[in-house]
C-alpha cells in the first residue's frame, strides 16, 4: 500500500513539473498512473478523496553544510487530517508521522554519518519508534 502511495506522489511530482501551465484535477486524474481506473460514480469519490489526502500531507527537509566535508539533515513529514476530515486518518490534526536527522561527512575517497529515525506510525515496513543507522561507503574504487 504504502510503496503505491509512494509512487503515485512521485508520478504527480512529475506531472507538475513537466507542465508549464495549471491543470485540472480532471487533467491530473487522466495523466498520473495511480489515479486511473476510478470511472464509476463510487470510484469518482474515492479519486477524490486519495487525492484531498494525498493533498494534506505536509514535507519538510533541508541540509546544512557547515563546515567543507561535514552537513546536517533534517526531514520531517506532518499529518494535516484530523478524524472529522477523514475518518480513516490516525492523526488529530498537525500530528508528525517521521522525523530524520543525521550528521555526515562526505570528500572525493569516503561518505559516513550517522542518522535518527523516528516513526509515529507503522507504514508499510517501517515499524512505529526510533531507529538508528550508520552508513560507510568509499568512493572511486576501480578506477
Amino acid at each position: 500500500m504504502a510503496a503505491r502511495k509512494t509512487e503515485r506522489l512521485l508520478n504527480l511530482v512529475i506531472c507538475l513539473l513537466a507542465t508549464r501551465r495549471y491543470l485540472t484535477v480532471q487533467q491530473i486524474r487522466e495523466a498520473v498512473p495511480g489515479y486511473d481506473g476510478h470511472d464509476t460514480p463510487a470510484g469518482e469519490e474515492a479519486f477524490r478523496r486519495m487525492f484531498e489526502r494525498d493533498k494534506e500531507e505536509l514535507r519538510l527537509a533541508g541540509r546544512w553544510k557547515f563546515r567543507h566535508y561535514w552537513s546536517v539533515f533534517g526531514a520531517t513529514v506532518i499529518d494535516l487530517n484530523n478524524k472529522s476530515e477523514d475518518p480513516l486518518s490516525l492523526a488529530s490534526g498537525f500530528a508528525p508521522v517521521r522525523h530524520r536527522l543525521s550528521i555526515d561527512y562526505e570528500d572525493d575517497c569516503l561518505t559516513f554519518g550517522v542518522q535518527w529515525r523516528r516513526d509515529y506510525e507503522r507504514i508499510g515496513t517501517f515499524r512505529k519508534g526510533s531507529s538508528f543507522s550508520l552508513h560507510f561507503s568509499l568512493k572511486n574504487l576501480g578506477r
